[in-house]
């Protein structure tokens, strides 16, 4: 598993209004910071680290670090599962940790498609917080004046290896359609165009029911529009209930190229049409035109 040799805390964390509320509980800050600033952290914030491991790591007794992620986890922090020993960092595809090209955006890809690490609900949130990151970056991707052909191809095959990932994960991932919907049904009301384009490409994924749009920041994008009725799965595959083995000798190497026929083999076995279905699709086809 690729980890973190370099990270950067925000000075905006003291004014979180999550980190505000655990000023009695000094102790889980303590262990949030510790995560933030470990080794043993992936690139995609999301990771599976046996607390025993944490605990030497950090220097905190296993009972305060399991005390801290509780508290973390009750405030929005975090995401725990105790049995599984999988933490995600909330928020943690903020501006400064996008993914900036399609290569790096590989790369997280490859983080996710790991056996050993279950395919729940804690990664659901964790591919529905880079989904929602991907779209807002693609906004800003800038045409090159030399060549703005290529930068057009680019940002389509920055759009679809999202798509490719968001495909194969609804069919694979627990939860990963509620993650969705509550991620893009919080953020910016702009958003909604391109949560309304990626149920347009991906048939799985329904649009958002009235009741969602009502609840957030979307009330107010466009009142009189109303969503187009459509369910999709409503249940989608339950991921392992059981960890197989974790990866004994991580890389401190971001990332190996890998072969696109595997590629495709794995989509072809999960029955998940192959990436260039997805750099084809209207979406991406639109990018490369804008």
């Amino acid at each position: 598993m690729a980890q973190m040799e370099f990270t950067m805390v925000s000075t905006d964390l003291r004014r979180d209004p999550r980190w505000r509320e655990l000023a009695r509980n000094p102790n889980a800050r303590l262990v949030y910071l510790s995560f933030m600033t470990s080794s043993l952290v992936t690139y995609t914030g999301h990771f599976q680290i046996p607390l025993p491991v944490f605990s030497h790591d950090s220097m905190i007794s296993q009972d305060m670090l399991i005390e801290g992620l509780i508290e973390l986890n009750d405030v929005g922090m975090i995401q725990f599962n105790q049995s599984t020993e999988v933490v995600r960092i909330v928020g943690w595809f903020n501006e400064r940790r996008t993914p900036e090209n399609v290569n790096f955006l590989k790369c997280l890809i490859r983080i996710y498609e790991q056996e050993h690490l279950p395919r729940d609900e804690i990664m659901a949130g964790s591919i529905a917080e880079l989904s929602l990151a991907v779209l807002k970056k693609s906004r800003k991707l800038k045409v090159s004046k030399t060549n703005p052909e290529a930068s057009r191809s680019h940002r389509a095959s920055y759009l679809g290896e999202m798509l490719g990932l968001l495909q194969r994960s609804l069919i694979e991932v627990s939860g990963l359609q509620d993650a969705l919907r509550e991620q893009f049904g919080r953020s910016d009301p702009r958003l909604k165009g391109y949560y309304d384009e990626l149920a347009a490409n991906l048939p799985e994924l329904p649009r958002l029911r009235p009741a969602e749009l009502n609840r957030g920041v979307f009330a107010s994008a466009n009142p009189s529009q109303k969503p187009d009725s459509h369910t999709g799965l409503e249940g989608s595959c339950k991921g392992h209930e059981t960890l197989s083995q974790q990866s004994q000798s991580p890389s401190k190497t971001l990332c190996v190229e890998s072969d696109q026929k595997n590629r495709n083999d794995k989509c072809e076995s999960a029955n998940a049409r192959p990436f260039l279905a997805t750099i084809n699709s209207d979406l991406s086809v639109r990018a490369r035109s804008a």
